[in-house]
């Protein structure tokens, strides 16, 4: 079976994509070392049932408890995905290359495929092995093709996309030690664990430097970023760097925060130097030291391209760290020309492609023949798999756009214009081209998604998640209502004016044609110039898929054009957090979050009248941030004139229910939710935050939430090569660390600023004595095993600052909500959510209350569920 990109065969596991490595991708190096005896013999069971990205929910768990030492491997276990309803323990060998590959021939998948579709043969297991250590010390472990495993019970992070650059501390004793890997797939898993020896200090992590390119002689951008592990127990504060002529670092001393175990990708900004053609291309080496010890050397390789050649350039993404791009320049110079504030002569437009899961920005270039008057640019989802473009995705993609390096020599007549775009891609690209058409249509001068998804529920259907069976239907709701912000069939009626191309193969099996169907349909519903290429014959990728002769015909008649405002046209939001702006007109608040709320638009005698539903504020964006949009000078809110001039913002009075212009700080001074903390809870990764770990309790309970917080920066770093910085409470108490957010790991009872954001909350309390969480409307919960999870947001230290703070009522409860962090895009995870010991095993069946704060941060039993709401 076969889904995903550009030939290779793709399964969808581990709550994202990852991918079957080819025989030729497949990562051989020696599985042991000395000093460790495997036993390559693992007991495994399974296939027990399992449902689309969903959380928690591991039927093995509701029989039998992972984390004691032995187990009765002559045990069955129920589930429906067997004959019988009964499954058993199996012993299956690794191979030679100590890869261990996991099927059920027993099990007919086939018929649960044909009923279900791919949502039938989902399934989860685990494998138990044990191997041998020889000499105690501290070691390096990877486990290829999962998202994480347990050495000992202690959980570590997994290598989730098979890349060959997640290795991860451990210290182990001499001695017989356990290890267990979950399973998840379709069908079948296949995963490899292995081990290095690791060194006292640090440890360069291979195959994963970014560099810029060199273009015309040139460096095209500043930024490389080398990635290393902290493998000493000391954490690292400063680390010095020596870079090879002709190459020279602005500094050669980075301060930094490393935590031991904590893999961190270190930014390094070059100078600027003279023209490099002499050294085309480049072989470098940088020398690196941390703490004044243990220097290690690590090469490099820089290519030289010509302007007639895709490029890779490096720019800093929202977090910090080193992001990357490819692109091609337009053949033909274009530089921008204005009188009096008319466009005389258009900047070059961009052809913003976005990849599909697995592909490299590299690729997705190449895939692309260089056009005369247009930029092809290629950015990353953060990782060749990333985010499914949303969120970090979203965010990076547009970094990239606003970062092409045009000011170098050789493109400085080779302008790009941010504000007139192409958005296409092909399959999770396509899926992303949709995103960012409907989430930027001020800038979209045309649309053309190949084989691009309308929202993962259609692709992966979440209709048999086992933990659904439980819970009520209002939760069910709630639920998914955390992931519909990025269903794009419903945001159509944003692309009114913009020209759309739906590229398809007839046979494509893994999109099939009726996802690109269906919103065409639903575009000439909404009067947008939509049309379906569908390629008879033609599967999911082909040569010219995105760049043929039709392909390039549409581009090429809408290269000279602007973005379009219609007269009428409806703007449809549930997350203000993720839409621009369509006509110069940003929503910025709703009167009900996460209901949809819409401004019907009509243009009659330059006086723009607004008709709104579920609108509390909203933005009208001065002409100079964007110049094609109309200036807006008269407007009419739901019967109400106003003269404006410029940026100007309107409010809806709650008492009175009539409209008034207001100002930005008038609507901030209320602490209300606002764009930059509308949550869902992922929102917290969409910012740059650091995470802060308590110390206020046990030595054996900040341990616990020390490694849980180098957990979350090593997944943050495998899923988006981010690099975050980690403080204790008591740390982050002496510190201003300003526009940042931040994740607090421990309740308020061992986390002195989850404490302070608890008591400035007027809507939650915790009582210390009686260990119990309260939520004013919703009830009090203090159950043992109970955990809690949930954004609010502050002043702190004369900051506002949007947290996300994730504890228990005890240890139990710490470890259940760990579970339900959105370490990916698709979890259903809203602004709260407190959970009981079930959600382990029974998933959504552990939810005690959850749902989306009010605008004044309070609980609201229309947009929240509580099990004390019937009681």
């Amino acid at each position: 079976m076969k889904i995903g990109t550009t030939g290779a065969k793709w399964n969808m596991k581990k709550n994202c994509y990852t991918v079957t490595l080819s025989k030729e991708k497949i990562i051989n190096e020696p599985r042991g070392i000395d000093g460790i005896i495997w036993v390559d013999e693992w007991d495994v069971i399974g296939p027990f049932p399992s449902g689309s990205r969903e959380l928690g929910m591991d039927p093995f768990l509701s029989f039998d408890d992972i984390y004691k030492e032995e187990f009765d491997f002559t045990k069955t276990y129920p589930s429906e995905l067997a004959d019988g309803g009964m499954i058993s323990w199996r012993k299956i060998k690794s191979k030679n290359d100590g890869w261990v590959n996991v099927s059920f021939p027993n099990t007919r998948w086939e018929p649960l495929q044909d009923h279900h579709g791919w949502a039938g043969i989902l399934f989860k297991g685990w494998a138990m092995g044990n191997f041998f250590v020889e000499e105690s010390g501290k070691y390096l472990a990877q486990c290829l093709s999962t998202s994480k495993f347990l050495i000992d019970n202690r959980i570590i992070n997994g290598d989730i996309y098979a890349d060959g650059y997640g290795w991860f501390l451990v210290d182990l004793k001499q001695g017989k030690h356990s290890i267990k890997v979950p399973l998840s797939g379709f069908e079948s898993d296949s995963f490899k664990c292995h081990f290095k020896k690791a060194n006292d200090n640090f440890f360069i992590l291979p195959g994963d430097t970014i560099v810029p390119d060199f273009l015309e002689g040139e460096l095209v951008s500043s930024y490389l970023s080398v990635p290393i592990i902290n493998t000493s127990n000391n954490w690292i504060n400063e680390i010095k760097i020596d870079i090879k002529k002709p190459l020279e670092a602005k500094s050669n001393t980075l301060k930094v925060k490393i935590a031991p175990g904590q893999v961190y990708p270190i930014v390094i900004t070059l100078k600027e130097t003279a023209n490099h053609s002499g050294y085309c291309p480049l072989e470098s080496t940088i020398k690196i030291s941390t703490n004044n010890e243990d220097q290690q050397d690590h090469n490099f390789h820089i290519r030289c391209r010509k302007i007639e050649q895709s490029f890779r350039y490096t720019f800093i993404g929202q977090d910090g760290s080193v992001q990357y791009a490819s692109a091609r320049a337009p053949l033909k110079e274009c530089e921008e020309d204005y009188m009096n504030d008319q466009i005389l002569k258009f900047s070059c437009p961009v052809i913003l492609t976005t990849h599909g899961a697995g592909v490299k920005a590299e690729s997705q270039a190449e895939a692309y023949s260089s056009k005369e008057n247009a930029w092809i640019l290629a950015p990353t989802g953060r990782r060749r798999f990333g985010y499914d473009w949303e969120g970090p995705g979203r965010i990076n993609a547009m970094k990239a756009l606003n970062a092409l390096p045009t000011h170098i020599e050789a493109l400085t007549k080779r302008k790009h214009d941010p504000y007139r775009v192409i958005f296409t891609g092909h399959s999770m690209g396509g899926h992303g081209a949709w995103s960012l058409s409907l989430r930027y249509p001020d800038r979209a001068i045309a649309s053309a998604p190949a084989a691009g998804w309308i929202k993962f529920q259609h692709y992966v259907s979440y209709f048999l998640r086992p933990g659904d069976s439980y819970i009520d239907p209002i939760l069910k709701g709630i639920l998914e209502t955390s992931i519909s912000e990025h269903n794009n069939d419903l945001y159509v009626s944003n692309m009114k004016g913009i020209p759309v191309l739906a590229r398809v193969g007839g046979d494509d099996e893994s999109v099939p044609p009726w996802h690109l169907r269906r919103m065409s349909r639903m575009l000439l519903e909404e009067e947008v110039d939509s049309s379906v290429s569908e390629i008879p014959g033609k599967g999911h990728w082909w040569g010219g898929v995105v760049d043929d002769e039709e392909m390039n015909i549409f581009f090429n008649s809408h290269i000279l054009s602007k973005p379009q405002t219609t007269n009428k046209f409806s703007i449809t939001v549930l997350n203000t957090s993720s839409f621009e702006s369509k006509g110069g007109i940003k929503p910025l608040q709703l009167n009900t979050p996460y209901r949809i709320g819409k401004v019907q638009v009509n243009i009659e005698k330059e006086i723009h009248y607004l008709e709104t539903t579920n609108i509390k504020s909203l933005k009208i964006l001065p002409r100079e941030k964007n110049i094609y949009t109309e200036r807006i000078s008269q407007i009419n809110i739901d019967g109400e004139n106003f003269s404006i001039e410029g940026e100007s913002y309107f409010c809806k009075s709650e008492q009175l229910k009539t409209w008034y212009e207001c100002t930005k700080k008038e609507i901030e001074s209320k602490h209300e939710r606002m764009p930059e903390n509308m949550g869902p809870a992922r929102q917290i990764l969409e910012k740059d935050f650091v995470i802060v770990y308590g110390s206020a309790g046990s030595q054996e309970q900040t341990k616990n939430r020390m490694e849980r917080a180098v957990f979350i920066a090593n997944d943050w770093f495998l899923r988006g090569r981010g690099s975050v910085e980690i403080y204790s409470d008591k740390e982050i108490m002496n510190l201003n660390l300003q526009n940042k957010n931040l994740i607090l790991l421990g309740g308020p009872k061992t986390n002195l600023v989850s404490n302070i954001f608890i008591q400035n909350n007027s809507f939650i309390s915790y009582e210390h004595q009686k260990n119990t969480i309260k939520i004013n409307e919703a009830g009090i919960f203090g159950d043992p095993g109970t955990g809690f999870q949930f954004l609010t947001f502050s002043e702190y230290k004369n900051n506002k600052t949007l947290a996300l703070i994730i504890g228990g009522i005890d240890e139990k409860g710490f470890s259940n909500t760990f579970e339900i962090f959105p370490f990916s895009s698709g979890v259903t995870v809203p602004d709260f959510m407190i959970i009981n010991n079930k959600f382990k095993s029974k998933g959504s069946a552990g939810i005690l209350a959850a749902g989306f704060w009010s605008n004044d941060w309070s609980f609201n039993p229309a947009i929240g569920y509580s099990v004390n709401q019937e009681k």
